[in-house]
């Protein structure tokens, strides 16, 4: 049983750019926050992942209920749903029904469209890291949608002040570039190489159409420049049609990376530390040839940004 509707803010506006829903759980009610009202496809989306795949992973018997605590880690999460058309800011804070149950978060999902991944990184998410404590503690379901109110009117104001307008796409080789830079990765190239023979690897795998995970080491001081560098990398290599979707914790040190969409099993991992390993502490045999191709793109792609 679900109770009261929360749902979609800002219905009334469909000229907005920015679109914010909430679900999960909330101490005002006994159960989920109603659903209903899930206007856009992105949104419907975004919602099916999410609530679907926390969901399986906190009532499964398969899921988070039978690890320990150190095994554990508690949702405080930031997360991209790159669809393509569309980009979608999540953030995600432990929350509490009205019967204390805490197995459950609370996750607001903001639709951006026509906004750069960049702004949506650099803007959007610093604005919902202020706002989580606020909503997981209103008295009201009518508070929380005052709040959250007041959140989507901010981001339209901001996004039609900044006017921010998105980059050429990078290509590959110049994405590849920026990556080479983040101080995650090792100076020599070795880890960056690692996590793309392990993507084709599991690209291999995956030929048969299923989403996969890739998980990549993450510096919070860095954290919006690597997920953005990642995202392009991946938008380089997969065009527009492939999803994909980014997610960390806040203040985490890794970065699970979903490319072709989101299995609800797969969102295990994003709890669980040694649900998988680092891409680039898998020990694999680099072929030479694979090296050679990465240091002849990642030279020609240095030498045109140089040029420019």
């Amino acid at each position: 049983m679900k109770c009261s509707l929360l749902g979609l803010v800002g219905l009334e506006g469909l000229t907005k750019r920015i679109r914010v829903v909430v679900f999960g759980k909330h101490p005002t009610t006994p159960d989920y926050i109603e659903e209903i009202g899930l206007s856009t496809p992105a949104l419907v989306q975004a919602y099916k992942l999410l609530f679907e795949g926390i969901k399986e992973n906190t009532t499964g018997s398969d899921g988070w209920s039978g690890l320990s605590n150190g095994q554990l880690i508690g949702f405080d999460h930031k997360g991209i749903l790159d669809l393509g058309s569309d980009i979608i800011a999540v953030r995600i804070w432990p929350s509490r029904d009205s019967t204390e149950k805490r197995e459950f978060p609370l996750i607001v999902c903001v639709q951006c469209s026509a906004a750069p991944l960049e702004w949506v990184l650099g803007e959007v998410l610093p604005c919902l890291d202020g706002i989580g404590e606020t909503l997981v503690e209103t008295s009201s379901l009518a508070d929380v949608m005052a709040h959250v109110r007041d959140l989507e009117r901010h981001l339209n104001e901001r996004l039609r002040s900044d006017r921010p307008k998105a980059g050429p796409c990078k290509s590959y080789g110049e994405a590849l570039a920026q990556l080479a830079q983040l101080p995650e990765l090792s100076a020599e190239g070795t880890d960056l190489v690692r996590t793309l023979y392990h993507i084709s690897e599991r690209d291999l795998l995956a030929k048969s159409g299923e989403p996969f995970l890739v998980r990549i080491p993450l510096s919070k001081t860095t954290a919006p420049r690597s997920v953005a560098g990642w995202l392009r990398l991946l938008r380089a290599k997969y065009g527009k049609k492939v999803p994909l979707i980014g997610i960390w914790r806040n203040e985490g040190s890794w970065l699970d990376l979903f490319i072709g969409g989101l299995l609800p099993r797969q969102l295990y991992c994003i709890r669980v530390p040694a649900a998988c390993a680092l891409a680039t502490s898998i020990p694999y045999p680099i072929d030479p040839g694979f090296w050679a191709r990465y240091e002849q793109i990642l030279k020609r792609a240095r030498s045109g940004l140089q040029h420019r």
